[in-house]
């Protein structure tokens, strides 16, 4: 299989005026968070790289909420692929409601939000994710592994939730079985993540690892 081919199916796996601190989603606009990794299809490997760009935030025109918006832009191969995504940071927890495919672009809205993380965080919290936009669907279970793990990027460990997934995404009448690791920061977000991927017997393994040191 093609790294061109895995890079596209990777891609399309991010009350009234009352608005929720977001644990674990960084929130600030301006703020950009790059990440660097690898693509392992076979015994093939390919540099990636990865950037989260917090733009300001959009009022939810039907429940006024105020929605966290992330440009995440990935590249491999050298081609780019971007997606905007928005959140609800509610009292249970942070949802992804909506992509775009840029921003100012229309809004293609989740059926119902998905949920990203629940609050509070508790040890084996389990919660499901099932989104559907046009011929793409995905379904994953979620289920807190451990309050804290350490991650270590360049001098700076990190103690971080660590999230497991497992599930299937269906696109143009394939079925990839989907497995995720993700170590979340409550300030930073995202440290690291790794995601396999199964397609066409062929398993596909993308890391992700925060680029640089930041404040903790």
């Amino acid at each position: 299989m093609k790294f061109g081919s895995a890079f596209s199916i990777f891609c399309i796996l991010i009350s009234v005026d009352t608005a929720y601190a977001a644990p674990y989603l960084p929130d600030t606009p301006g703020l950009v968070i790059e990440y660097i990794g690898e693509m392992k299809i076979g015994d093939e490997t390919q540099s990636v790289s990865m950037t989260v760009k917090v733009l300001e935030p959009m009022i939810h025109p039907d429940t006024s909420e105020k929605l966290i918006v992330h440009q995440v832009s990935f590249t491999a191969e050298g081609k780019e692929d971007k997606i905007v995504k928005y959140y609800a940071a509610r009292e249970n927890g942070t949802y992804i409601i909506a992509e775009a495919k840029a921003a100012g672009k229309k809004l293609n809205y989740y059926k119902t939000p998905q949920q990203v993380i629940p609050l509070p965080v508790l040890e084996n919290s389990k919660w499901k994710m099932d989104i559907q936009t046009g011929r793409k669907k995905i379904i994953l279970e979620y289920q807190v592994e451990s309050l804290s793990e350490k991650i270590t990027v360049g001098t700076t460990d990190y103690n971080a939730v660590h999230i497991s997934g497992k599930g299937m995404a269906k696109v143009f009448l394939m079925e990839i079985p989907v497995n995720e690791e993700r170590w979340v920061h409550r300030d930073l977000g995202t440290i690291k993540s790794i995601t396999k991927q199964t397609i066409a017997k062929i398993e596909a393994t993308t890391t992700l690892t925060l680029k640089a040191d930041k404040k903790k």
